[in-house]
């Protein structure tokens, strides 16, 4: 039994570690959950595309990333993206248009599903962190532990997302208010910066 937890343990702990940092998807769920829309679908949809991706990364898909070309092509898309979505992110801090907006806008189902394919699907760092860097730590396991490990790293996809979705639900009208919005939007934005910031970094 401890034999199969240990892997569960760290396929959980090195998902956490990865999807918590605030970026494009994790900023679309916080703001849906102050709005309190369309939450259960949300947390269903991140969770199946990270355990489709993780499943991927385990089965040695991610083997193809590791790829000179195409962990560079990876890489400076991931920069590419995470600056766009920074600058989108200053800009509604700045826009009193856009906070006003971001308080009483409403989406439909569709639009929600349609934006949370984009910032998972178009986002190279999803694939880097599901695909091969988890990916890669499960391939340090055989067969039934392997299947542990990846088993934790979903959960904790299905924990973060709930949590972060409808706790920020409960949370609402205690943060709903422009200057929190502003703040938000500043964090992220200066967040999304320096993970692209590091990622050059790290390509030079």
């Amino acid at each position: 039994m401890l034999s199969y937890s240990v892997p569960l343990m760290e396929g959980f702990l090195l998902s956490a570690g990865l999807i918590v940092a605030i970026g494009p998807r994790n900023t679309l769920v916080l703001r849906q959950g102050l709005r309190r829309q369309h939450l259960l679908v949300m947390v269903v949809l991140c969770t199946l595309i990270d355990a489709c991706l993780l499943l991927l990364g385990t089965l040695g898909m991610g083997i193809f990333v590791i790829s000179q070309l195409l962990t560079q092509v990876l890489t400076y898309g991931g920069v590419a993206f995470l600056l766009i979505y920074g600058a989108r992110s200053f800009w509604a801090m700045v826009s009193p248009a856009s906070i006003a907006q971001e308080v009483g806008f409403q989406l439909g189902r569709r639009q929600v599903v349609l934006a949370l394919l984009a910032v998972n699907l178009l986002n190279p760092m999803v694939y880097l962190d599901t695909m091969l860097l988890i990916g890669s730590g499960a391939m340090r396991y055989q067969d039934n532990l392997r299947f542990c490990f990846t088993m934790g790293a979903i959960l904790s996809s299905l924990v973060w997302f709930w949590g972060l979705s409808y706790g920020s639900a409960l949370l609402a009208p205690l943060i709903k208010q422009p200057r929190v919005l502003r703040a938000l939007d500043g964090l992220s934005g200066g967040i999304l910066w320096l993970m692209a910031f590091r990622l050059l970094t790290h390509a030079g």
